[in-house]
């Protein structure tokens, strides 16, 4: 923020021009209003400030409290996913926030032992921890974990042709029309894989290390 009037606010982009809440993107909006919104909960309890009072906004550190958040993903774009829990931590240092999302780039920013994985069942929720630090963990890593339980990160088409060849792999004896399928779903997977710069068969590897790994080694 460069220059605030009774008018007019204005801020600095990259390039250093100076621009209007409105030209600003839609991710810096919305995490500008999440903290103007955080900023007014926190001052309100503080009633009105005598004269010569030191505003306490004016030292965000001191701030303390708890925030909930629900849908924390919702509007952001995945490179202000990523950066959000990290800039509300250095924002709000003495701040508890509780967020919820469906976004693993949200749940990468989760302190130590500080993820919880919803779940319903016949109308009921349950709370479960999850035992598992996200430092370091990539979002295919953190999709694939017991947090979201997916099974794969590919588009559905790719998996679903991956499973067939797999299940024809599997059987013990192929009819010629099984086999012409089974080398028509090779050739077409191998082109879609190398298109991402994979390997069929040092995919399917890495896929059968990843569920030894998530079946604690079984």
């Amino acid at each position: 923020m460069v220059l605030v009037t009774s008018n007019d606010v204005r801020y600095e982009d990259r390039l250093g021009a100076q621009v209007t809440l409105d030209d600003l993107s839609d991710g810096f909006r919305s995490f500008l209003s999440l903290v103007l919104d955080l900023l007014a909960h926190l001052h309100m309890p503080l009633g009105t400030m005598g004269e010569g009072d030191a505003d306490p906004l004016d030292a965000l550190e001191t701030l303390e409290g708890v925030v909930l958040i629900d849908e924390a993903d919702i509007h952001l774009h995945p490179s202000w996913q990523r950066r959000l829990g990290d800039k509300l931590r250095a924002v709000f240092p003495r701040v508890q926030f509780i967020v919820t999302t469906h976004s693993p780039f949200i749940a990468q920013s989760a302190t130590p032992n500080g993820l919880f994985r919803l779940r319903s069942d016949g109308g009921k929720v349950t709370v479960e921890q999850v035992q598992m630090d996200p430092e370091g963990q990539t979002a295919d890593q953190l999709l694939l974990s017991e947090l979201f339980g997916l099974s794969s990160t590919r588009d559905t088409d790719t998996e679903a042709k991956m499973l067939r060849r797999q299940a024809l792999l599997s059987q013990v004896s192929r009819s010629p029309d099984e086999e012409r399928e089974l080398l028509a779903l090779g050739e077409e997977l191998n082109l879609r894989l190398r298109r991402s710069g994979e390997d069929l068969h040092d995919r399917e590897l890495m896929d059968r290390a990843w569920a030894l790994l998530r079946g604690g080694g079984r």
